[in-house]
């Protein structure tokens, strides 16, 4: 069983925000996966007028907001108590 996903801290990513709408109109077509405009360029973090994307809820929201299906955008200098960030480790394969 999964519970407690939600509610802590929102969770700050790595994708530069953009409505879904826009990603969707870049997308090359319906059979084509959607491409990461991140995969092979560095992204630019020296920006701080960049909008990363927000995922998750927080003990900040009302309840109906404190999904984990939530997304939204933050600008990077702006500083939240109730945002937060993953870390995460990449195991390497066993042998």
């Amino acid at each position: 069983m999964v519970c407690d996903m939600t509610g802590n801290v929102r969770e700050w990513c790595l994708d530069v925000y953009k409505p879904y709408p826009a990603i969707i109109a870049e997308n090359k077509g319906p059979d084509q996966p959607l491409h990461d405009p991140r995969v092979g360029s560095e992204p630019e973090t020296d920006n701080p007028k960049l909008v990363y994307v927000v995922r998750g809820g927080s003990f900040m929201l009302q309840p109906e907001d404190a999904m984990v299906f939530q997304r939204g955008g933050v600008p990077a200098d702006q500083e939240l108590n109730d945002l937060g960030f993953r870390v995460v480790i990449e195991c390497p394969p066993e042998p």
